[in-house]
């Protein structure tokens, strides 16, 4: 079987929003169709009027829609339609739109705990798995954990097992977490909030997908083979600590292993109070022992050593949140530096993962400062310098040498600079001496700290905050930087 294209929406609030929808599913259907029907994420009860106060465009589109409701309904149908092209759709049933098994999950509004075991339970003694679930509430992006009244969820989430799971709930701030693999699947799974029709933020999601029910177990595997996991969210909220022991016991290693034991892998579940926003392909936080709140570190969501191994999507976001980060401190009157460091740990172990650390300093008189310590501290070490005019000069010694390591340095003064880490340069030079190498590894946080008249700050580990002091950083950060986000992204 072909895939089948279709679209998913957030939540439609007004009559605008609506004519908006049918606007913009019309250009997807031109451009990127053909489309065979869209799901709504919302299930405000006056979305039926809405649309069919926009019945007769939908007739001229056409495509239907699907709409869940709040309540279960006496002997009503799954899905119904309302008229032409809107179909109802009942709550905490499984639905088929077109071979996909959908249901409409409002558990967070109606608190009917009833109505959704029983779908769980369907669900089990029949051996179904969703294909997509929509629900009324969302993860915390930063926990990735459900609110109090539904933390019970996880545990029916983890034996639905859908393979997209979606909502659009305030504060509707689109963000996507996954892939992750439910215990017992070989479908990985994705959660995908999205913002309200006619916002800012990404609010239509294109799919094209099989049916569980027509792929094979090789189609499943073969598709997982190409993901980098990460950890399930839903596995362990709401459990009790034997059973949370018991599935943390269970979980995949083969995939996992690598990312729990990074650092800077979403999996660790070490320091998640430090993120400030989290992307389709990448994640943006506070660093541990940052030098002074304006330091951040851009980290790509998949585990990749550097820019280079990075898809398209994924670099143009790293561009996105550099040029974010950027405008927003010069108008607070920073300058910007930062840094790029691809170098594996000296113990040759391959858990070096990609990451930009970008610093907003207080402008200086000498603009030339940054330039003349990297210069002298250079020296210092013994290590060479490249003066570049542009990033590309970096690609194009990475394409000659690829087993290259560096450090890419972007500087106030708006030049770039290059350090390309010799050969043998891991060698100790004398007994209990050691190499640059290992210096290398704080060299940017150095040249920073002293740029800023800080040199006892040149170890992180020394200028580590408490939690509490880090978290409330961590929230003035991400008020600011959502805020300027949602003032600068179109």
């Amino acid at each position: 079987m072909e895939t089948t294209k279709f679209l998913v929406c957030g939540s439609i609030r007004e009559e605008p929003e609506a004519k908006l929808l049918i606007s913009r599913t019309r250009k997807a259907q031109e451009k990127q169709g053909p489309f065979s029907f869209i799901l709504c994420c919302g299930f405000n009860p006056n979305e039926n009027k809405i649309l069919l106060a926009a019945e007769q465009t939908w007739k001229e589109l056409p495509l239907d829609i699907y709409l869940g409701t709040e309540q279960k309904t006496e002997n009503a149908a799954s899905a119904e339609s309302v008229d032409g092209h809107i179909h109802s759709v009942e709550p905490f049933e499984i639905v088929q739109v077109s071979d996909f098994r959908v249901s409409f999950i409002p558990v967070g509004r109606s608190q009917d705990w009833n109505a959704f075991s029983n779908l769980v339970e369907t669900c089990v003694h029949s051996q179904v798995q969703l294909d997509i679930a929509i629900l009324d509430c969302s993860l915390d992006r930063q926990s990735l954990l459900f609110p109090e009244n539904c933390s019970s969820l996880s545990k029916g989430l983890a034996k639905l097992k859908p393979r997209y799971i979606f909502c659009s709930v305030e504060p509707f701030e689109y963000f996507e977490y996954g892939p992750f693999l439910f215990e017992d699947s070989i479908a990985p799974s994705r959660f995908i909030n999205l913002a309200n029709v006619g916002s800012n933020q990404k609010w239509l999601y294109a799919l094209s997908l099989r049916p569980l029910a027509h792929m094979k177990e090789s189609d499943c595997t073969n598709e997982l083979a190409t993901q980098t996991l990460l950890s399930n969210p839903f596995v362990l909220d709401g459990l009790s600590g034997k059973e949370r022991n018991a599935v943390e016991s269970r979980l995949v290693e083969t995939p996992k292993s690598k990312q729990v034991s990074c650092w800077f892998c979403l999996a660790n579940e070490k320091d998640l109070h430090l993120i400030i926003d989290v992307g389709q392909h990448c994640f943006l936080a506070l660093a541990k022992g940052y030098l002074v709140k304006y330091h951040v570190l851009i980290v790509p969501i998949e585990h990749v050593g550097s820019r280079f191994e990075l898809s398209e999507e994924a670099w143009k976001e790293v561009q996105f949140y550099l040029a974010l980060l950027e405008s927003w401190w010069r108008s607070l009157n920073l300058q910007i530096f930062w840094f790029e460091r691809h170098m594996k740990p000296p113990s040759g172990s391959d858990l070096n993962h990609m990451q930009i650390q970008v610093i907003g300093m207080p402008i200086k008189e000498d603009p030339s400062l940054v330039s003349n310590l990297l210069d002298r501290e250079s020296k210092k070490l013994g290590v060479t310098i490249w003066e570049l005019e542009t990033e590309k000069e970096l690609e194009d010694k990475y394409h000659v040498d690829r087993t290259m390591e560096y450090i890419l340095f972007k500087l106030p003064d708006n030049c770039y600079a290059l350090h390309i880490v010799e050969k043998n340069s891991k060698k100790r030079k004398t007994a209990g001496e050691q190499s640059p190498y290992f210096a290398l590894f704080s060299f940017g946080r150095k040249i920073a700290a002293l740029a800023m008249g800080m040199p006892q700050k040149v170890d992180w580990k020394k200028s580590i905050n408490d939690e509490k002091e880090e978290e409330r950083v961590t929230n003035e950060l991400r008020q600011d930087f959502l805020l300027w986000k949602r003032k600068n992204s179109n």
